[in-house]
């Protein structure tokens, strides 16, 4: 290792599109790494979408495109073969991998935590010194601890104190999500960076109505936008309803979700659509990436996300970089961010403030312009992945040139 250029090796589940912000905050931070001259290299696994279920696992071409992408910019990707269980991304043949080679690297950079690949990153760091930060991706937070509780307990007692307890720092993205880990009793080393997006794409947006095309039907009617994975932790069982009562107010007003379903939950969205009679101003538009969804951004009004937790929320600062006012709940956790540089409205998760904050920006569009400029203006300058790896860089030369003590978890949950 020297002091210019470090050799880091990020280990994640999938680089699935389907897989959410974490996939594309690897991509992003291994791009602005290699671009300031560090060597980047990536291994995964060719799950393409959450880790669930016991089945056998969904595959697809999908990280592989993506891993030929980035190979072709200099960073080195390997995807590696996924099998049963699905539920914990089990892939031996990364396992065998990561003991072979993970010793040729200055740091690893681990992006899960209740998964197979962490374990055996973490574990191979390990065994032959090498440190390792792991990103929990918010999985230590009270939300998170909650679901599949007793596994969790579980995993906690076998293997995760370990994975844990080897940390040289704990990585989180916002201090919120910090402090919910402290509480549960994860104390020692850690550091709050937060990610990033990719500007460049948001410096020529296409032209208005692209979208509105595809969908003739919603006309030019005031489009409210959600854009994130069809899922209970998003917060849409409170936007349905919210939005029928928005309608009494503004009656044009049209809701359009955008997303791949997670787990058939959007079956369930389906029929609480229905049951408020809302058939005829919600569009489930599926999954949209690259023009499509920046063609989604540009022709939509008000973006929202009143997710129940978020540890930082990547689609909100895309939202904002679009041009857009956001309407988010208190428990997106860039919310701080949001009401100082006054750039949307933060709500309680609750359908009455929700659809008040919708209803003030729809009937007032001169709001909706004002903050929509504010907001694309500090989504371009101090979310650019060009500044956050910058205080990553930061963050592997504090692990790699002060030994600090191990995290402690002093009481597992």
């Amino acid at each position: 290792m020297t002091q210019s250029r470090l050799s880091v090796l990020h280990v994640i589940p999938g680089l699935g599109i389907t897989t959410g912000g974490p996939a594309q905050a690897v991509v992003g931070l291994g791009r602005a790494l290699h671009k300031q001259g560090h060597e980047v290299t990536i291994y995964t696994t060719d799950l393409v979408g959450p880790a669930a279920g016991w089945g056998w696992p969904q595959r697809g071409p999908e990280p592989a495109v993506v891993a030929r992408r980035l190979r072709a910019e200099g960073i080195d990707v390997r995807v590696f073969p996924i099998g049963w269980p699905s539920r914990y991304a089990y892939a031996p043949q990364l396992g065998r991998a990561l003991r072979r080679e993970v010793g040729g690297f200055d740091l690893v950079h681990v992006h899960s935590m209740y998964l197979y690949p962490t374990w055996a990153a973490t574990n191979a760091c390990r065994q032959v010194g090498v440190p390792y930060i792991l990103r929990p991706l918010g999985t230590l937070t009270s939300y998170q601890a909650r679901r599949s509780r007793r596994a969790k307990q579980i995993y906690d007692g076998t293997l995760g104190h370990g994975i844990v307890a080897g940390a040289s720092l704990l990585h989180f993205t916002s201090e919120q999500e910090k402090c919910e880990a402290e509480a549960k009793g994860y104390t020692g080393p850690s550091r709050v960076v937060r990610l990033g997006i990719s500007t460049e794409m948001f410096a020529n947006l296409p032209p208005h109505g692209r979208f509105r095309a595809r969908y003739p039907a919603i006309g030019a009617r005031p489009i409210v936008l959600f854009l994130g994975r069809l899922a209970p932790k998003k917060g849409l069982d409170l936007l349905i309803p919210a939005f029928a009562t928005v309608r009494e107010r503004c009656p044009d007003a049209h809701l359009v979700l955008v997303g791949p379903d997670e787990n058939g939950y959007a079956g369930t969205l389906q029929r609480l659509v229905e049951r408020h009679d809302l058939s005829d101003c919600v569009t489930f538009a599926g999954l949209l990436a690259g023009e499509e969804k920046l063609a989604a951004l540009r022709d939509a009004d008000v973006w929202t996300l009143p997710s129940y937790a978020e540890n930082f929320g990547v689609a909100v600062v895309e939202a904002m970089a679009a041009g857009l006012p956001v309407v988010i709940s208190d428990r997106v956790d860039i919310h701080p961010e949001v009401t100082a540089s006054a750039t949307g409205l933060v709500v309680p998760c609750a359908v009455e403030p929700l659809a008040k904050a919708l209803q003030r920006l729809l009937k007032d569009p001169d709001e909706r312009v004002r903050l929509g400029r504010r907001a694309r203006e500090m989504a371009l300058t101090r979310f650019s992945w060009d500044a956050v790896a910058a205080d990553v860089r930061a963050m592997y030369q504090d692990v790699l040139h002060h030994t600090a003590p191990s995290i402690q978890n002093i009481e597992r949950p």
